[in-house]
């Protein structure tokens, strides 16, 4: 049987909601989703969940500050406000799990930073986003609209060396007709992760950049998204 626990919890001055999926046999999850930047709830990765949960697999969701009940407004928020959140939200889960963490277009980036200072065994980056290191504690207003903005920003990223020190293994998905991700972004993505013991680049024909949306109208894709999730974390 489903068990979606609630959790509650504070990060210096905003109070974030999350939720686990999973059952009494499995218990607290070892795998997080971190979402991204548009105007998205937690709610909308449940039906995933419950496709990974189906493969014994249970999970983490919460909505970073300014997103669904999570308090905050989302133009007081920044990149480094995200990392210092998705820290306290790693806290939740099962450490003495190899931790996996599935990440969208702005959360890739999130989590590229956390294999910094935490324990990451796989990352999951679907149409991740990059940014200029300057963009980094900037509040996401029109000054960082400005920044990420400028012509192959990106490209001053400051997570190329990130990349290259991650050891774990690392499974890249972008839609074909994505028009949010630059093709090179992903390109230096592969590049730069020269030390992971497994990688993959899946491209899904005619897939947008909301990808969550999608697998909702593709179930068959999505479950072999699925498989390959659960290739990863064997």
């Amino acid at each position: 049987m489903i068990n979606i626990k609630k959790y509650i919890f504070s990060v210096n001055n905003e109070i974030l909601f999350g939720n686990s999926i999973t059952t009494e046999k499995l218990g607290k999850p070892g795998f997080v989703f971190l979402q991204g930047a548009g105007a998205v709830r937690k709610e909308s990765r449940i039906p995933f969940c419950k496709l990974l949960l189906e493969k014994g697999i249970s999970s983490f969701i919460f909505d970073f500050s300014g997103h669904g009940e999570s308090t905050g407004q989302l133009q007081s928020s920044s990149l480094s406000k995200r990392v210092t959140e998705a820290k306290v939200a790693l806290k939740k889960l099962n450490r003495k799990l190899p931790i996996t963490i599935c990440a969208s277009s702005m959360g890739g980036y999130i989590a590229i930073k956390l294999t910094e200072t935490e324990e990451i065994k796989n990352l999951i980056l679907m149409a991740p986003a990059v940014y200029h290191k300057k963009a980094y504690d900037v509040p996401f207003t029109d000054n960082f609209s400005k920044i990420i903005r400028r012509q192959d920003s990106w490209q001053s990223t400051d997570i190329k060396t990130s990349l290259r020190k991650f050891c774990g293994n690392l499974l890249i998905i972008i839609g074909e007709n994505d028009d949010v991700i630059p093709r090179n972004v992903i390109k230096s993505i592969d590049d730069n992760s020269i030390n992971v013991i497994k990688k993959e680049i899946i491209v899904l024909p005619n897939a947008p950049h909301d990808l969550f949306s999608w697998f909702n109208n593709n179930p068959k894709t999505a479950k072999m998204i699925i498989e390959k999730i659960i290739h990863f974390q064997s």
